[in-house]
């Protein structure tokens, strides 16, 4: 395969796969910590207000969710990737951190799930890509 399509599909396939345990965590959320009954989805207040009032141990699991993704979405990146491993995995992480800092910015968050949700996937990202490099592994 062309270096530059290998490229592509490795970052492609690694936000795929980022995605896909987003959507997992977030799943689990909804089952774990569902929403007040009878919420009206469509009214953006009241969804607002509703993720202001999430518990404690919910916002913690998304979290641990943005870091798996990170994680396992530059291990991705890194596994198909020819050259350049961390390099491949770090720009998973980059786009991933995008759609988190959109996430921030649309509901409300505390403070901590801020400064948490910012630091957590760069370095998940570099980590879940080193680990794709194995021993012996090129960069």
């Amino acid at each position: 395969m062309h270096p530059i399509l290998r490229s592509i599909v490795s970052v492609l396939a690694g936000i795929l796969g980022g995605f896909v345990i987003l959507a997992g965590v977030e799943f689990a959320n909804a089952a774990l910590f569902p929403l007040p009954a009878g919420l009206d989805l469509e009214d953006a207040a009241a969804v607002k207000q509703a993720l202001a009032h999430a518990p404690l141990a919910s916002l913690i699991l998304v979290i641990v969710g943005w870091c798996l993704s990170a994680l396992l979405g530059a291990w991705v990146a890194a596994r198909i990737a020819h050259a350049s491993k961390v390099l491949h995995g770090m720009i998973v992480g980059i786009f991933l951190l995008g759609a988190a800092i959109t996430d921030l910015l649309e509901f409300p968050h505390p403070l901590w799930f801020w400064i948490c949700g910012l630091l957590i996937f760069l370095p998940a990202a570099y980590i879940g890509s080193g680990l794709a490099l194995g021993k012996g592994g090129q960069q």
